[in-house]
């Protein structure tokens, strides 16, 4: 299985029934005009608009855990990292799918 590190999201491109996002990682090299660290494209991800729309629940459920427990832990100072591991969907369960996406959109990365 291959891992790849990334910063962000650089762009999503959606044409026709395909998602396309471009993942970014900070430059050690190319910096900005204050010298921060500039965006650069590392790997792109191309998913059906059903696969991107799946996914992008299971990512807001990812942030609804970890909202939970940032409030759960309120107060507390955690002496060790905590990891949180969502559960796999079912291979039966779907999304549905995006009702209506552009011919092209794109978004640069803030």
């Amino acid at each position: 299985m291959n891992q790849i590190f990334v910063d962000g999201l650089g762009s999503v491109t959606v044409i026709e029934s395909t998602v396309r996002l471009d993942l970014v990682v900070f430059s050690p090299t190319e910096k900005g005009p204050k010298g921060q660290p500039q965006p650069v494209f590392c790997q792109r991800l191309i998913m059906s608009i059903d696969s991107f729309a799946r996914m992008t629940e299971k990512m807001q459920e990812t942030m609804r855990t970890l909202s939970q427990l940032a409030r759960s832990r309120e107060g507390q100072v955690a002496t060790q990292p905590a990891a949180v591991t969502m559960p796999q969907a079912a291979p039966e369960q779907t999304e549905p799918a995006l009702e209506a996406a552009p011919a092209l959109a794109r978004k640069p990365f803030p």
